[in-house]
């Protein structure tokens, strides 16, 4: 009897000793640590996102802390995190990971596809060595279950992907469907695994007129055989709605060479076939078969035309910038442009005396030349013409309308004819106003954003004032002298003892009226007939030389 008391005593003990950790798990807690498991290694670690999946993993280890989890969902978190460790290159971490599995679990397990990586390998058996483990292999990846694909149209989830059978060595559409009533869904994604591919590969799907389309690539169906694949829907908060296939039980697709008669070869939209991938698996075409543009050919080809036939085939050549707009860019191209003129000046004295400047003066009696009946003469004095210290100057600004020919795809002739502004308004020099231009333009590329050179030259003035000049006068009772010291003058001295001035001059610098021209720009295509144009020129005008910067800016239009 005592025996018997002693039995139940200790029955009851054990169990008191084991129901903390029974009763401290938490279903709402492993249902979400669960969660970011499978995201962590079904999606992101299979997408090479190990960033990613190593956060996630950890959060799911934080949620559980110490009794909130069972420990075998312990000793799978720390696995997982141990097998994206390594895999991130920190074997060290991934070791220390397994022994924590181990630790919660001695007879947690590892899929097979694991060990496949040598470093995994390695850190798992040193840390069941360490632990004492018993844990085995399993023939799963991500946590368990039996990698058996299903045909496409019986997999798991309320999704829906009918296609069946697809011709291999094509692009693959595969258009999926959101049951009616499911509500919600804002992204689709789907992982596929080929032929020859050793990991899944995720790509995004698009909405396209009520279903969602995933095109799958051609790296994944260039073979025949089996293409595994799975599709998840996620809802606002990424969180997911619905499925079509897991990880462990994915859904196939059979790619054939030829297409059974009764199966019709999955289209896009608009019934256009998908394209023919290339011998190095890029999408295209092969040399020989029609096609309409350059996208439909492999690379290496582009789509000519058949002078004979008519008809256009792929045929080897060097295509465009894929950036590029479709169809032939026009040869001829008008523009309307607008150009600011910046003159760099030299520091120079008695400037108003000079040939190469012109200035004029708003006076009391309105504006006059200075230097030049009948404006007002200058006095001998080698100071008397006003100075300038030097430096850039906002000079004459122009527009002009613009012809471009092109007499190879990346060379072209052009033709500018314009009007200046903001010319000197003297008699003694008058502004030329008029803008030619002739000039040769060569093109790095043919593609959206298309840089060039610019060599140049033609005729027209380029006008650089320099205001608030300061000019002694030979007449000293022109209306409007004053003296610097802010005296009246008299006797015409003033009571410093210099002469009387003039103030507010404008002076001008004369350069030109030829001139050549260097620079660079780019025209950034909009559409395959419309472009905006921007550029910066060198402009050396001649005979008259002051070195000048011209910013430029148009819109040209292909004819």
């Amino acid at each position: 009897m005592r025996s018997s008391f002693a039995f139940a005593g200790s029955l009851l003990l054990a169990s008191l000793a084991l129901a903390p950790s029974v009763l401290a798990n938490d279903p709402k807690v492993e249902g979400e640590a669960k969660k970011l498991q499978s995201e962590a290694m079904d999606v992101d670690f299979l997408g090479l996102e190990l960033k990613k999946a190593k956060t996630k993993l950890q959060s799911a280890i934080k949620k559980c802390g110490k009794d909130k989890c069972s420990k075998p969902l312990l000793a799978s978190l720390h696995r997982d995190l141990g097998i994206v460790a390594i895999n991130n290159g920190d074997s060290t971490e991934g070791e220390g990971e397994f022994t924590e599995a181990f630790a919660a679990d001695p007879a947690v397990e590892i899929a097979k596809d694991y060990l496949a990586n040598g470093d995994v390998k390695k850190s798992w058996e040193a840390a069941k060595k360490k632990k004492g483990g018993t844990g085995g292999t399993t023939t799963t990846t991500g946590g368990g279950g039996n990698e058996d694909p299903t045909p496409a149209g019986d997999a798991d989830g309320a999704l829906t992907v009918k296609t069946k059978v697809a011709p291999a060595g094509s692009e693959l559409p595969l258009w999926i469907e959101i049951p009616k009533g499911l509500d919600g869904v804002v992204s689709v994604k789907v992982q596929f695994k080929g032929e020859g591919m050793e990991k899944y590969k995720p790509i995004d799907a698009k909405k396209t007129g009520g279903k969602w389309l995933a095109i799958i690539p051609c790296d994944g169906t260039l073979k025949a055989g089996s293409l595994k694949f799975f599709v998840k829907a996620y809802d606002e908060a990424s969180a997911e709605v619905e499925h079509y296939g897991t990880i462990k039980k994915p859904a196939t697709i059979k790619l054939v060479t030829t297409m059974p008669d009764d199966q019709e070869q999955p289209v896009l939209p608009g019934d256009k076939e998908p394209a023919l991938c290339g011998a190095d698996g890029s999408a295209g075409k092969p040399e020989g078969s029609g096609c309409h543009d350059d996208d439909e050919c492999e690379k290496g080809l582009v789509c000519m035309e058949n002078a004979e036939t008519g008809k256009k085939w792929c045929k080897p050549g060097e295509r465009t910038d894929k950036a590029a707009p479709s169809g032939a860019s026009p040869k001829v191209w008008l523009g309307v442009e607008g150009q600011l003129d910046i003159v760099f000046l030299g520091a120079e004295r008695n400037i108003c005396k000079q040939t190469t400047w012109t200035c004029s003066w708003d006076g009391p009696d309105g504006r006059k030349d200075i230097g030049n009946s009948p404006g007002i003469t200058l006095a001998s004095s080698d100071k008397a013409g006003g100075r300038t210290d030097g430096g850039s100057a906002l000079a004459t600004k122009r527009v002009f309308v613009s012809l471009d020919y092109f007499v190879v795809p990346r060379f072209s002739l052009g033709l500018r004819l314009g009007y200046a502004f903001g010319g000197n308004p003297t008699e003694q020099a008058k502004f030329l106003p008029f803008h030619g231009e002739v000039r040769m333009q060569y093109f790095i590329t043919e593609s959206t954003l298309r840089p060039y050179f610019i060599l140049g030259g033609g005729i027209a003035q380029f006008d650089a004032p320099v205001p608030n000049a300061v000019v002694t006068p030979s007449d000293k009772t022109v209306p409007g002298v004053t003296c610097l010291d802010n005296s009246t003058p008299s006797a015409d001295k003033c009571a410093d003892g210099t002469d009387p001035v003039l103030k507010n001059v404008t002076a001008y610098k004369l350069a030109g009226i030829g001139f050549l021209s260097a620079g660079i720009g780019t025209w950034i295509m909009v559409g395959n007939k419309f472009s905006v144009n921007l550029a910066m020129k060198m402009v050396f005008p001649l005979p008259t030389f002051n070195f000048t910067l011209a910013p430029e800016i148009g819109l040209r239009f292909g004819l």
